[in-house]
């Protein structure tokens, strides 16, 4: 009852010359302890590629986690073995695993930063390390999403040529670590996304629902930005016209009646985007999720445009492109009170006597990259099934 369980790679994708962390987990179910004597590292058919000496001891009826970091240098798919040697009880035993990597050639590659360097949501906020499903998806497209831990990380993504787009999910204002040190975007980080998009990079913001920020230690300080505040100062100074609404999209017909929360909402109704080309929409099945391909939005606010003097209107530059509109009973709910959410969000006219509100919207500002935003983090875990096995009824 002793061995090694597992061998994983930290690194969803693994490029050339850049370095990667390999955990391998012994286990221990004996009685007494065991000594690792040597771990070492090779590539099957190939040379050892590290041996780590250093003497472990894996306590009884316990795991113990070692990490090799290891640079690849080979864009190939190759395996590699690792093998232990473990004493207990004055006997030695030898104990190997596999795992097999398939190194991408870093120069060939798309890259795409994810800000987490300010709690972001889904990324390093609440539900932290729930992109993995986009980054999953995006490596099948020779795309590679990295993600960017600290302001120099982002700062530095932006005046990297090999960086396309930057995520920026809703900074977090429901951890307890959050409210206390709230992010918001300092003037350097600022000119560096206007840079990176003046350039045209793609920068994708995202929102989050007032639910998760109507807490006494945010309502009773004023000096807290609220995230649609903290994204929108990120807008402006991009030059977009775009801003997320500081509100919770809430939906009676399509979600309460349905028996969840009122903002758990699919929405099926698309504008005229090329992000949308080939969403299949079944007019005889628009809410069955077995005939229509729907825009999952859960917690979300609403997205509006404004004039040029910065106040709401119901009249989209030419610049912008509708992406999701709401379903027509969807409404903006203004749930901490701040008096920013509710009827002030404008709506957009979909169809004649149909004025919805806006989920997702895209601008395309002259000489520069995309600016897509959205009222929620569409690419998250629980929005984005990577497999089948993900979600058996979608």
């Amino acid at each position: 009852k002793l061995g090694i369980s597992n061998l994983v790679c930290g690194t969803s994708t693994p490029v050339t010359n850049e370095e990667l962390t390999l955990t391998t987990t012994l286990f221990n179910s004996e009685t007494s302890d065991a000594t690792v004597k040597s771990l070492t590292y090779a590539i099957k058919g190939g040379k050892v590629i590290g041996t780590d000496t250093t003497g472990y001891t894996v306590a009884a009826s316990s795991t113990l986690d070692v990490p090799f970091k290891w640079t690849p240098t080979d864009a190939r798919s190759m395996t590699i073995t690792v093998t232990a040697v473990i004493e207990q009880d004055g006997k030695d035993y030898t104990f190997t695993k596999d795992i097999t990597l398939d190194v991408l050639n870093a120069d060939d590659l798309v890259y795409i930063g994810i800000d987490a360097s300010h709690y972001n949501e889904y990324v390093n906020g609440n539900y932290k390390d729930s992109m993995g499903n986009f980054g999953e998806l995006a490596s099948k497209y020779s795309v590679r999403t990295v993600q960017l831990n600290t302001s120099a990380d982002l700062i530095a993504a932006c005046s990297n040529p090999k960086y396309k787009a930057l995520i920026l999910t809703a900074p977090s204002r429901r951890l307890a670590a959050a409210q206390a040190d709230p992010k918001t975007y300092s003037a350097e980080e600022l000119a560096a996304i206007t840079a990176f998009n003046n350039a045209g990079g793609t920068v994708i913001l995202a929102g989050w629902s007032d639910n998760y920020e109507n807490y006494d230690v945010i309502q009773n300080n004023p000096a807290i930005k609220h995230m649609a505040a903290t994204q929108n100062e990120v807008l402006q100074a991009l030059g977009s016209s775009l801003r997320i609404a500081d509100d919770a999209t809430y939906d009676d017909v399509r979600s309460a009646a349905d028996g969840v929360d009122k903002w758990r909402l699919y929405f099926n109704t698309y504008g005229q985007s090329f992000l949308t080309d080939g969403v299949e929409v079944d007019p005889a099945h628009p809410y069955d999720r077995l005939y229509t391909e729907v825009f999952s939005h859960y917690g979300g606010a609403s997205v509006y445009a404004v004039d040029a003097d910065g106040n709401p209107t119901s009249a989209l530059p030419a610049t912008v492109t509708p992406v999701v509109y709401t379903h027509p009973t969807t409404y903006s709910v203004d749930v901490d009170k701040d008096g920013l959410g509710g009827a002030n969000v404008p709506k957009y006219a979909y169809a004649e006597n149909d004025s919805r509100l806006l989920a997702m919207a895209s601008e395309q500002l002259e000489g520069k990259g995309l600016i897509i935003v959205s009222g929620a983090a569409f690419m998250s875990n629980f929005e984005v099934q990577a497999t089948i096995s993900d979600n058996g009824s979608e």
